[in-house]
């Protein structure tokens, strides 16, 4: 059986980045320079702080049939670089509405679906303790949480459309980090932070 190989790291970061970098670079942010992965930053809000967006990949799970996957991650800080300190960091979705993840969710779900199935001799490869972890990777999945805040892809062409979909909420996502995150506080959870300071409901 013979497949496409999953993109690496490098690829990843270069075509997340050629289609999302163009639409913060017109936001007013700027490429971080020396870093292993993707980050941009929008120096010196209203609060003196910096704005930064970065995106990861999971290093470890990237498998021949479930493929890779990568986040993005909001912080607000003191610090020239992102990943200064503890406070002021977020996941992607912990700053969009249930409306907004829901298109996330529905192309997550399109790449999952279009997963090629393992055969039992690949899932026999895992230790008895994981397999079943391990085909949970085939599900769908119902939401994004501290645990499962991975965006999953196996293909450039899955690249291509998480990054048609990111453009247009990088505006909210930059906006939103501004205004919620405090630079202090560590935010990596599953809570929303969307009308934490006005007591609204969540969404």
């Amino acid at each position: 059986m013979s497949f496409e190989e999953v993109p690496k790291a490098a690829q990843v970061y270069e075509r997340l980045g050629a289609g999302i970098g163009p639409v913060l670079e017109a936001l007013g942010m700027r490429r971080v320079s020396r870093l292993s992965y993707p980050a941009w930053v929008l120096r010196e809000v209203p609060e003196g702080l910096n704005v930064f967006l970065s995106l990861q990949t999971h290093a470890k799970a990237k498998d021949t049939f479930a493929g890779g996957r990568f986040r993005v991650e909001l912080e607000k800080s003191s610090s020239g670089r992102p990943a200064g300190g503890l406070g002021g960091r977020a996941m992607f979705f912990q700053l969009l509405t249930s409306a907004e993840l829901q298109t996330l969710l529905e192309q997550q779900n399109t790449v999952i679906t279009g997963l090629p199935r393992p055969p039992q001799s690949h899932v026999d490869g895992y230790p008895a303790t994981l397999r079943d972890h391990y085909l949970s990777w085939f599900e769908p999945q119902s939401k994004f949480t501290a645990i499962d805040a991975w965006m999953r892809y196996r293909s450039l062409s899955d690249l291509d459309a998480w990054a048609a979909i990111l453009v247009p909420l990088m505006p909210v996502l930059i906006e939103r980090a501004t205004t919620y995150l405090d630079g202090t506080t560590l935010q990596l959870g599953s809570h929303s932070l969307l009308g934490a300071r006005q007591g609204q409901d969540r969404p």
